[in-house]
């Protein structure tokens, strides 16, 4: 149930799940040192070839009084790198940067631009990346298994986290001034998105923010704005839920890759598991083929 199931490449190839490392091991040790939390998000274009490239970072410091630092272009990804580099520079302390659906953000937008000395993955998922020696992504749907557009309500955030995005109408060339027509923009939303924009603007305040006069609306700052959002509701959420859990576990979230590793150390810190004899490697082998279920296959 715990970080023993997971197994390090340091290459991107798959492994198979069967397999066990002790670096898992040494992993945890490696989460539970004193880190700095940072939360995360990209955002994309697409090209002639259809394919996804990275338009938008944004990153955010833990921490109520800090901001959402937003970097725009086709260097977006070296910038929110450099980022953590200036933050963390001269302080001994590791970073931990949190993506909500890490497999989507690194594989889709990421690998090509960022070294990787690590990658803790199973079964074609990715649950954490090393990029260096002090920098460490991780996936925090594997903690909190909900889409972000749910946190809002789970969690009674104050930020509401909306959307109604086209990102077929967004290039390099037009990100920073991208002043659309309405009409057009529509026509590249699906029929239930269609309809959340129009809620959306019907808000005056929403209204006067992103410049729309029935006809025209800034898709640029519209779009810089729900990147924002999506980092301040992922920080805010998950923040949320580390407290509540922590406070009632004296576990933090932070030091685990999934939501069953930490209910395992909640369980064993608590005694669940007192008298239980731990099993690895052939002895378990053995105990799994051993069980059989001698029921009636019609039942």
């Amino acid at each position: 149930v715990g970080e023993t199931l997971f197994v390090f490449s340091k290459n991107h190839e798959d492994i198979d799940s069967r397999q066990e490392d002790d670096s898992c091991v040494e992993h945890h040790k490696h989460l539970l040192c004193d880190r700095s939390i940072f939360y995360a998000d990209l955002e994309s274009c697409v090209d002639r070839n259809k394919k996804h490239k990275p338009l938008m970072s944004g990153i955010k410091r833990n921490g109520k009084e800090e901001k959402v630092e937003i970097f725009v272009g086709k260097d977006c990804i070296f910038d929110v790198s450099n980022c953590i580099k200036s933050i963390m520079f001269g302080v001994k302390k590791k970073a931990t940067v949190h993506f909500h659906d890490l497999k989507c953000d690194f594989r889709g937008l990421m690998e090509p631009y960022v070294p990787v000395k690590r990658i803790c993955e199973k079964d074609g998922q990715i649950y954490s990346v090393d990029i260096d020696d002090k920098t460490t992504l991780k996936d925090s749907l594997k903690v909190i298994t909900a889409p972000l557009v749910k946190f809002s309500k789970m969690f009674k955030l104050k930020n509401k986290k909306q959307e109604s995005i086209a990102h077929r109408c967004y290039t390099y060339e037009n990100i920073n001034h991208a002043q659309a027509s309405i009409e057009d923009y529509k026509k590249l939303l699906s029929e239930k998105d269609r309809k959340k924009f129009d809620e959306i603007f019907k808000d005056e305040n929403m209204k006067r923010e992103f410049e729309h006069d029935g006809k025209h609306f800034n898709a640029s700052k519209c779009y810089k704005f729900y990147l924002e959002q999506d980092v301040l509701t992922l920080a805010e959420g998950f923040e949320k839920f580390n407290d509540m859990f922590s406070k009632l576990t004296k576990v933090s979230a932070h030091d685990h890759l999934t939501i069953s590793s930490l209910t395992y150390r909640c369980m064993l810190i608590r005694g669940a598991f007192n008298d239980v004899v731990p099993n690895k490697g052939t002895i378990r082998k053995f105990i799994q083929r051993a069980v059989r279920w001698h029921g009636s296959s019609e039942q």
